[in-house]
């Protein structure tokens, strides 16, 4: 993605004064989007940071055949299945196989690469926090997470269903995958890897972040 374009945060407008006021901002993790209780149906996704292959139809394992185990499947597998003592084993699947892929949880600040007023206009949000830089935005919300996450970059949603035929999959990386039906959001992440395995989301102040941004309102 151009990192140099602007994107847009859509917030409520005492998280945005809040941001310019003393630069507090809230940094998400991957996995809390799962909760689609907490976050409701336009939010939420149980799946987020998954993606699913599978072959087409009936297909069958040989463990003594290499050329029946899919490329993409020994592209996740450092070796096929193999049977001890020069035996053989046959998978026969009527549906097919499928390889579900999950990334680890990380830590992610989603925004949008293009700005819709019609989402403030009724009343979803009463404000947008236009970012103007985004890599200098984000270098400055890394320096201040460098203790517990490192930067791993940033990159535009794809919108297509998870379930993707293994021939077909063009590497999208799971976490940036979302559902058809959110392709309204033209949703832009950034992401960092966190230092320990279980994380939650908090509140970060990052003061320097706010001259690269700036406020549109209704």
């Amino acid at each position: 993605m151009d990192v140099n374009l602007p994107i847009y945060k859509y917030m409520k407008r005492r998280h945005v004064n809040s941001f310019m006021k003393d630069g507090t901002i809230r940094v998400g993790t991957l996995y809390d989007f799962r909760n689609e209780e907490k976050h409701g149906a336009e939010i939420g996704d149980k799946d987020e940071g998954t993606k699913t292959l599978t072959t087409d139809g009936y297909h069958c394992l040989d463990t003594v055949d290499p050329n029946t185990f899919p490329p993409w499947y020994k592209k996740h597998f450092e070796e096929s299945i193999k049977v001890q003592g020069g035996g053989r084993l046959q998978f026969h699947a009527r549906d097919g196989f499928r390889l579900k892929l999950t990334v680890p949880d990380r830590f992610v600040f989603c925004a949008s690469h293009e700005f819709d007023g019609a989402l403030i206009e009724n009343g979803e949000y009463d404000a947008c926090l236009k970012i103007n830089y985004p890599l200098e935005f984000f270098n400055s919300l890394t320096n201040k997470m460098k203790h517990k996450a490192a930067w791993l970059g940033m990159g535009y949603c794809t919108y297509r269903p998870r379930l993707i035929l293994g021939e077909n999959d063009m590497g999208h990386e799971p976490s940036l995958i979302k559902e058809e039906r959110y392709a309204y959001q033209k949703e832009v992440r950034s992401a960092w890897e966190a230092s320990s395995d279980e994380i939650h989301p908090f509140i970060l102040k990052a003061k320097k972040a706010r001259k690269y941004c700036e406020v549109i309102c209704a």
